[in-house]
């Protein structure tokens, strides 16, 4: 599920239908903040099918909280998500993703985040799992000059997760 009413020029919505319709918003962008080199964005990198994109044209603030809901209904499936936000100079925004299963599962999750300079960002992801679900996450931002990044995780439930998050100035 993807909501929000995001301001004029601002692009929300399925990374898979923006890579097909307009790629040269995605392909400047994509893999270049989380690359393969870990085992499990290298896993996810092979098997994505589709995900979020945000991208926020310069000086342009995007409205009201854009959030991406994402839920495993079937029981023992795999899931390969993708999220890339790119916010250009002097872009604001505010994104919450949440990831949830009421069934056993593995989700592999990459997260890019391209802040460019004087750009704010408040990013909150959700995670809320069934017991024996399993989630592997690599959340990185690139955070450029007199720009900011707010954010916020919380977990639980699963029984097995990582969340690799890391933030390069």
């Amino acid at each position: 599920t993807i909501e929000g009413d995001p301001a004029g020029g601002v692009t929300f919505g399925s990374l898979a239908r923006i890579v097909a319709e307009r790629p040269e918003l995605v392909e400047p962008h994509l893999g270049t903040v989380v690359s393969g080199d870990e085992k499990f964005a290298a896993g996810n990198a092979a098997r994505w099918a589709d995900g979020v994109l945000l991208n926020v044209p310069a000086g342009v603030e995007a409205g009201a909280p854009l959030r991406a809901a994402l839920e495993l209904t079937a029981e023992g499936t795999a899931l390969y998500h993708r999220v890339l936000v790119v916010l250009e100079r002097g872009a604001r925004a505010t994104f919450i993703e949440e990831f949830s299963t009421a069934v056993p599962g593995y989700l592999n999750v990459v997260v890019e985040l391209k802040i460019a300079d004087g750009a704010h960002l408040e990013y909150v992801t959700i995670q809320n799992h069934h017991p024996e679900t399993r989630q592997f996450g690599t959340h990185r931002a690139t955070v450029g000059r007199d720009a900011s990044l707010e954010w916020i995780a919380a977990a639980m439930g699963g029984t097995r997760a990582k969340s690799r998050m890391e933030s390069y100035l």
